[in-house]
């Protein structure tokens, strides 16, 4: 009995194949997880540039809006608005008479108008980037 134990005990054919494929079993598994984070991480990085380009288009927009509003030497009595492009990003401004107020420290011919600026790249989920502006202009100018 002693004898036999010992023939089946020595018989080790087999045990590299088997410790080879365990091995490629694992590294397949390895390298399958390490291909599907790094096309993920691929996918968040494109979305994060696409969103900043788009951030940045709306922030231009209302910047666009601040420039035109700074040009203006008579209050708008209704809403301006302007679309364009920035590369493939298309954005939109909008500038909207919100009340005006007497100005402090100015004599009466002059008031404070407050707007309402508003910059959006159309395709941004979040929304944009809304201002609120004001400018001293002269009555009856």
């Amino acid at each position: 009995m002693l004898r036999n134990a010992r023939k089946v005990s020595g018989n080790e054919n087999g045990f590299a194949m088997i410790l080879s494929i365990l091995i490629m079993v694992l590294l397949t598994a390895l390298g399958t997880f390490a291909t599907r984070f790094a096309s993920t991480e691929i996918l968040i990085s494109r979305n994060e540039s696409i969103a900043g380009a788009q951030f940045y288009a709306s922030d231009g927009a209302t910047r666009l809006g601040f420039d035109r509003l700074d040009n203006m030497i008579v209050a708008p009595s209704t809403s301006i608005s302007q679309d364009g492009n920035l590369g493939s990003v298309t954005y939109n401004y909008s500038i909207v008479y919100s009340t005006d107020a007497p100005c402090t420290g100015c004599s009466s011919e002059f008031r404070n108008f407050f707007f309402l600026i508003d910059g959006k790249s159309p395709s941004t989920a979040a929304g944009g980037v809304s201002t609120v502006a004001s400018k001293i202009l002269r009555i009856g100018y």
